[in-house]
C-alpha cells in the first residue's frame, strides 16, 4: 500500500514537472520582426522571421509558439484562459538589417509573468546563404529560452530535438526559390513604379502655360455690338478653361514601394505605395485669371473665385453639368502586364458611389482620394475652389507572386466619375 501511494506521488511529480525541459507549458508569442534599414526587398522577412522561427519551436521542441500583434488581446487571453496562467508565457521580439554582405538579426525575451527582459541575442552572419542566417536566428532563440543546445553531441544525444540535414536543406530550398521568385516579382514592379514616375514628369506642363492663350481684352462703353457677344466669349472660354481643368489637374508623385509577404499565404505580396496629388494651382489661377471674377478670397487652405453672371452668361447646360459632378473627377490606378492588359485596378472614388458597384476579380474599390478643386453653381454666380494643400495617400493590395511578375507598367488616370463608372460597364 505504502509502495502504491510513493508510485502515485512520483507519477504526480512526473506530470507536474516532466522530465523533458521542453515542456507543452512553454507558450511564446511573436511579433512581426522590425525592418529597422527598410529594406523593401527584404521586407517580407518581418513576417517571415516569425513563421521560420514558430515552425522550428514547435516541430522540434513541441513549444506552443504563435503569432501575435495585438498585445492586449494576448494578455486578456493570459488572465482568462487557465492554462495560460500557469504556463510560462513569452513575447519574442526582433529586428534585422542587411548592411552588404553582413545580415544583422537581434532578438529579445521578456518574460509576460512579470515583464522583465529574459535577454537578448545579437546574430551578425556573413553570408548570402539564407540557410546560415535562419540556422543561426534558430540556435539564438533557442539559447534564449534555454532548450537543448544544437550541436553535433546534442544532435545524437537527442535527434528529436534537431531538424534534420534532408529536412532543413528542403526547406531551405523552398524559401530560397520562394525569396527569388519574390525577389523578381517586386523588382518588376518596383521598376514599373520608375517608369511611371520618369512619364509622369515628361508629361508635365510648363507652369503658367494653357492649351491655347486665353486672353480677356478689356470692354470699350462704344462698341455696344462687342458688348452683347463679349460676354457669351467669355463664357466659351470659361467652359474650356473648365475642360482642361478637369483633364489634367494634378501632378502626381508616387513613393517607392514597400513589400511584405502575406502571413499563412506564402505566394502573395502585400504591396503598399504612396501617392501624393498637387494640384497644378499656378496654372490653373493663371487661367482662371484670363477671365474677369468678381471676388478672390485667399484663405489658409483654400483659394475662393466667385464669377458673376454681369459678365458671363451660365447656360444652363453647364450649370447642370456643375449640379451632377461632371467636373468631380477621380483616380482610376491601374496594373498593366506584358500584353497591355489590365492585372489589378484601384478606383478611388466616393464610398457612396462604390457601395453600388460590381465586386469584380481583382478590382479594389477605395474612399481615400478628397478633389484639390471644386465648383459650386447658382442661378447667377459660379465659385471655384482652388484647395492649396497636397494630398497624400497611401494604397495597399495583395497580388500572387506570378501575377506580379507579370507587371509591366503602372498607369494613374484623373478620370470624371462618369468615365470611371464607364469602365466598369455602368452608364450613369
Amino acid at each position: 500500500m505504502k509502495k502504491m501511494r510513493l508510485l502515485l506521488i512520483l507519477v504526480s511529480c512526473l506530470i507536474i514537472h516532466p522530465l523533458n525541459a521542453q515542456s507543452p507549458t512553454l507558450n511564446v508569442f511573436l511579433l512581426s520582426f522590425d525592418n529597422f534599414s527598410h529594406d523593401a526587398e527584404i521586407d517580407w522577412l518581418r513576417a517571415g522571421f516569425v513563421d521560420f522561427i514558430s515552425d522550428y519551436l514547435r516541430s522540434n521542441f513541441r513549444i506552443n509558439a504563435q503569432r501575435t500583434e495585438k498585445i492586449e488581446q494576448t494578455l486578456n487571453q493570459l488572465k482568462q484562459k487557465p492554462e495560460f496562467k500557469y504556463a510560462k508565457n513569452y513575447i519574442l521580439t526582433g529586428s534585422y538589417q542587411r548592411d552588404k554582405e553582413k545580415f544583422i538579426v537581434e532578438v529579445e525575451l521578456t518574460d509576460l509573468n512579470n515583464w522583465k527582459s529574459v535577454g537578448s541575442r545579437k546574430v551578425e552572419v556573413v553570408t548570402a546563404d539564407f540557410a546560415k542566417i535562419i540556422e543561426a536566428v534558430d540556435q539564438a532563440v533557442a539559447e534564449l529560452l534555454n532548450l537543448v543546445p544544437l550541436t553535433p553531441s546534442s544532435a545524437e544525444a537527442a535527434p528529436s530535438a534537431t531538424i534534420s540535414a534532408d529536412s532543413l536543406d528542403k526547406a531551405i530550398s523552398q524559401s530560397l526559390a520562394s525569396f527569388r521568385a519574390t525577389s523578381a516579382a517586386t523588382q518588376k514592379f518596383s521598376f514599373a513604379i520608375e517608369r511611371l514616375d520618369q512619364k509622369l514628369k515628361e508629361q508635365a506642363p510648363e507652369s503658367g502655360k494653357a492649351t491655347r492663350p486665353l486672353q480677356y481684352i478689356p470692354q470699350s462703353s462704344r462698341d455696344f455690338a462687342r458688348q452683347l457677344v463679349e460676354p457669351l466669349r467669355r463664357s466659351t472660354d470659361f467652359n474650356d478653361i473648365l475642360n482642361f481643368i478637369i483633364q489634367n489637374p494634378y501632378e502626381i508623385e508616387i513613393s517607392e514601394p514597400l513589400f511584405q509577404r502575406v502571413p499563412l499565404r506564402d505566394n502573395y505580396i502585400r504591396v503598399a505605395f504612396d501617392i501624393t496629388y498637387k494640384l497644378r494651382r499656378a496654372v490653373i489661377m493663371e487661367m482662371l485669371e484670363t477671365i474677369p471674377y468678381r471676388s478672390r478670397s485667399d484663405f489658409e487652405t483654400y483659394t475662393e473665385y466667385i464669377f458673376s453672371g454681369d459678365n458671363i452668361v451660365f447656360d444652363a447646360e453647364l450649370r447642370t453639368k456643375i449640379a451632377r459632378g461632371d467636373y468631380r473627377s477621380f483616380p482610376v490606378i491601374t496594373l498593366v502586364n506584358t500584353n497591355g492588359l489590365p492585372i489589378f485596378s484601384i478606383f478611388d472614388i466616393p464610398q457612396t458611389t462604390s457601395k453600388t458597384l460590381p465586386r469584380l476579380v481583382n478590382t479594389q474599390y477605395v474612399d481615400r482620394f478628397t478633389p484639390r478643386f471644386s465648383l459650386s453653381a447658382s442661378a447667377w454666380d459660379v465659385k471655384v475652389w482652388l484647395y492649396s494643400t497636397d494630398l497624400k495617400v497611401q494604397y495597399t493590395f495583395e497580388l500572387s507572386v506570378a501575377e506580379l511578375q507579370n507587371v509591366r507598367e503602372i498607369t494613374v488616370n484623373i478620370l470624371p466619375e462618369k468615365e470611371a463608372l464607364q469602365i466598369l460597364g455602368i452608364n450613369p
